[in-house]
């Protein structure tokens, strides 16, 4: 018990540290807490993430598909059109050789 007020400063002092080491054992529970919950939470974020990169590839990689057959459709029209355009060409060459060939048969 303090005796004078002098005392009573001296004697709280006494006890602050305690107190302080209390605080500071309360504040690492958090803090670790805190880390736990973090780390816990960054794991879930990265799954998270890793969903979101597939379910991305999946549109994109649609959107390529898509591209993939619209130009095979615009190919194979281009290749009936340069087929159409060989065989009139050919026509048009056999009915030529065909105009300049002279009939010698009786």
């Amino acid at each position: 018990m303090p005796i004078s007020p002098i005392g009573g400063v001296n004697y709280a002092n006494q006890n602050a540290p305690v107190h302080s080491a209390q605080v500071s054992n309360e504040l690492a529970k958090d803090s670790f807490a805190t880390l736990v919950n973090m780390s816990e939470f960054q794991a879930k974020e990265k799954a998270v993430e890793k969903l979101e990169k597939v379910n991305q590839t999946h549109e994109v990689s649609d959107e390529v598909k898509e591209r993939q057959e619209e130009e095979k459709k615009h190919s194979k029209h281009h290749q009936e059109q340069e087929e159409k355009d060989e065989q009139e060409e050919k026509e048009q060459e056999v009915a030529k050789k065909s105009s300049h060939l002279l009939d010698l048969s009786i």
